[in-house]
């Protein structure tokens, strides 16, 4: 019987590793191509995405990317005013993480006061069709595979990356489902503040109202993966932040990265690993480059207004 990781299985794993970062090549230059396509002004804009240091160190340890590219040709569907094919592309993304659905309420929230909730509806009822025709068949053949991730979600206690876990760090318990709980009533509490913004401002966008339910989400939630910061990368493409502004949230992205990894090497050798106060330090500080970030895309208006009563081409 062969080892676990010798010989064909190294060799395996290093075709997978060369083809799934070939994969990630040619995401990212669609990504880019439709940055470039939704501000023509601004091609430079699309570097944001190209060049992001978090790049290097969070898009080949997951499949995020794809998503992450799925939900910037959703927004790019919406501005050409494809509110179908937007639905779709953010169902399909949505079923590899939860943020999609941040956008498609932005989306919701934003249609209300332009007066364009029945586009806004055809894209939620495309990005729960979307969802369910690959959803479904997958259930068929693969059930239990399938449903471990929502029923691990269920039961699931606080996880890396989050809020919670830092809580429990300083000697406060967190049950399961007082997590859940609590993941669920930040989803309350960002629809909540997403809407009161949608209809408020005098110029609501799709960024500019999903930034901060995602940050809300995010501190709320029961984990919050490395390959979370992902996320972020249409925020930063899609906006009129600076590159200042990007380099301090990707800081903190990279410190956190390299913290979680101490901090699992603390379980096996705790002389060289991170404690859970330790790594605690290290989710706050990569928290407050999360909020600075989306602050960013909030203050500065983008110089492209994913607003519902904005034209189909770029202003």
């Amino acid at each position: 019987m062969a080892l676990p990781f010798s010989g064909g299985d190294i060799a395996a794993q290093r075709s997978l590793f060369v083809m799934w970062a070939l994969v990630c090549l040619i995401l990212l230059a669609a990504g880019i191509v439709a940055v470039v396509a939704m501000q023509p002004g601004r091609p430079w804009q699309a570097a944001h995405l190209a060049a992001s240091p978090v790049l290097v160190f969070l898009a080949l340890i997951s499949v995020d990317l794809l998503g992450v590219i799925l939900v910037i040709y959703g927004l790019w569907a919406w501005q050409r005013r494809h509110p179908v094919l937007a639905g779709a592309l953010l169902g399909v993304a949505f079923l590899m993480r939860p943020y999609p659905l941040v956008f498609l309420l932005a989306i919701v929230l934003v249609s209300i006061p332009a007066r364009r909730v029945n586009d806004a509806l055809q894209a939620a009822l495309a990005s729960v069709l979307s969802a369910v025709a690959i959803y479904l068949p997958m259930l068929l053949l693969y059930d239990n595979a399938v449903l471990a991730s929502p029923r691990g979600w269920l039961t699931a206690g606080p996880g890396y990356g989050s809020l919670m876990l830092v809580v429990e760090s300083a000697g406060v318990p967190i049950s399961s489902g007082t997590a859940t709980g609590i993941s669920l009533l930040g989803w309350l509490v960002a629809a909540g503040v997403g809407y009161r913004l949608a209809t408020t401002r005098s110029h609501p966008s799709i960024l500019t109202i999903a930034a901060p339910m995602t940050l809300i989400v995010a501190l709320t939630a029961q984990s919050v993966s490395a390959q979370t910061g992902l996320w972020l990368l249409p925020f930063v493409a899609l906006s009129a932040v600076s590159w200042r502004d990007h380099l301090i949230w990707a800081a903190t992205e990279i410190i956190h990265f390299e913290a979680v990894w101490l901090r699992i090497a603390d379980a096996s050798d705790p002389g060289r690993g991170l404690d859970p106060g330790g790594y605690g330090i290290f989710v706050v500080i990569r928290f407050i480059g999360w909020g600075w970030l989306l602050w960013q895309v909030m203050r500065t208006q983008p110089h492209f207004v994913y607003s519902s009563s904005a034209p189909s081409s770029a202003s």
